[in-house]
């Protein structure tokens, strides 16, 4: 059985990684229980992750650092919403 990632940033890059299509701060509250998600994509886009890299044997890692679209997009209703992406 897999275990769930722990911090909020964790889970949100789980989430994009995963769904392609993105995340609203709507669907973030509802899935992952994220209430302030700009806040954690910001998080996401200043620090990076720790990546091996196996073609460069003298550098044992690296930091990959996460780009982050955002496209506006209409709801029903009229309302205009962000749909944060990882960029690919």
């Amino acid at each position: 059985m897999k275990t769930k990632p722990k911090t909020q940033c964790q889970r949100l890059l789980a989430y994009l990684r995963k769904n392609r299509r993105g995340i609203t701060t709507m669907e973030a509250f509802r899935e992952l229980g994220i209430t302030c998600v700009h806040k954690r994509i910001a998080d996401l886009e200043s620090i990076g992750t720790w990546v091996h890299d196996p073609y460069d044997p003298i550098c044992e890692s690296f930091i990959q650092t996460h780009i982050i679209t955002r496209t506006p997009e209409r709801t029903a209703s009229g309302s205009t919403v962000t749909r944060y992406k990882l960029a690919r």
